[in-house]
Formats: structure tokens, C-alpha cells, sequence
């Protein structure tokens, strides 16, 4: 099958060399595409990326993690699956090791931003919808951030007018778990 992506993940120490390409999935039916990675600051590695069974069907959005010197985990989800096609997958690492994760996901022709979070040693919780468009218009391109006492930023451009303008979501440290409250969408950066 000549349309199958494959993902894989490499690192180097500062000033060392490549360690050479690990494949991250091992089934070559699935189609991979959208994927990100992070380093926490005691170097363990994450990665999250969408896959689907054929191309532009439903996709489920997928996790890994590498401890420093070790092996990458057996892929694991990250929330529900949901229907829909997700794309602009973005994944950050806070300073205690919680990971957060921003994508797109496509459904009936509408594209809406949503965010997990998983704690460093626990289960991803509910995947939440972080845009507040309710018309339908295109949000695309999110990426997040986290700095190193878990509050986490996210960004994707909005295409409820004519020209695409910037939004930011953000999650505080205390509201991190994917409960609608914690998040506030705002749309002031033009």
C-alpha cells in the first residue's frame, strides 16, 4: 500500500548524534497522519498523532511516551474516539510531566478545536471543545503550550469572517482536567 504513513521518532543529546529512527506503530493498515511530539525537562519523550483505517474516515488520535532510556509505551488513546477527522495535532509537557493535547477535528463539513489532558502518571481525561464557534466556520492550525506549573495555551486560527483571525484558549492549572469550566475561549488577538 503506497499511500500507508508510517511515523517514527529519533533524538540526539545535546552535542551527540542521532540515535537512529524507532517506528512508533507497527500495523501497516492504518493511515497516520497530524502528528506532534514534546520533551518534558527530565527528557522523557511524547508523541500523539491521528490515524484512521482508510483514508478520510473517522480517525482516533493516539499517544506514546518514551522514558529517558527507555522504550516507547505501547500506543495508548487519547480520550473517546470521536467521529470525524482530526488533523493540527498538538501535544506539551508541563514541568511535573502532564501532557496536554489540541487538534481539529472535521465533522459534517463543520471544524472545531478540542483539548485533553492526561496526568504524568494516570489515564487521558474527557476530550474537550475549546472554540466557541457555533456556526459551523472553519477553525484549523491549533497548536498548545505549557508552562512548567501546568496552565496550558492554546492557539488556532478562526475563520468566522472573512479573513482568518488568531484564538486563544487556556486551561489554569487548577481546571486542567477537561471540565468545561476551566476553559476560556477568547477570540481578541486579530
Amino acid at each position: 500500500a503506497g499511500s500507508v504513513r508510517r511515523i517514527y521518532a529519533d533524538s540526539r543529546p545535546a552535542g551527540g548524534t542521532w540515535t537512529g529512527p524507532q517506528e512508533l506503530v507497527h500495523t501497516d493498515w492504518r493511515y497516520r497522519f497530524a502528528w506532534d511530539g514534546a520533551v518534558d525537562p527530565a527528557g522523557n519523550r511524547y508523541a500523539v498523532w491521528a490515524m484512521s483505517e482508510y483514508p478520510y474516515s473517522d480517525s482516533q488520535l493516539l499517544f506514546a511516551y518514551q522514558p529517558t532510556g527507555g522504550s516507547w509505551s505501547t500506543p495508548e488513546p487519547v480520550g473517546e474516539a470521536t467521529s470525524g477527522r482530526a488533523g493540527s495535532v498538538s501535544i506539551a509537557v508541563d514541568g511535573s510531566g502532564n501532557s496536554y493535547a489540541s487538534w481539529t477535528n472535521v465533522q459534517d463539513f463543520a471544524t472545531d478545536v478540542f483539548f485533553a489532558y492526561r496526568p504524568a502518571d494516570g489515564p487521558w481525561g474527557a476530550i474537550v471543545r475549546i472554540n466557541d464557534d457555533t456556526n459551523g466556520a472553519a477553525q484549523w492550525a491549533s497548536s498548545i503550550a505549557a508552562d512548567p506549573t501546568g496552565n496550558a495555551y492554546a492557539l488556532w486560527l478562526d475563520r468566522r469572517i472573512p479573513t482568518s483571525q488568531v484564538a486563544f484558549s487556556y486551561a489554569d492549572n487548577l481546571n486542567r482536567r477537561g471540565r468545561a469550566g476551566g476553559v476560556v475561549v477568547g477570540r481578541g488577538l486579530g
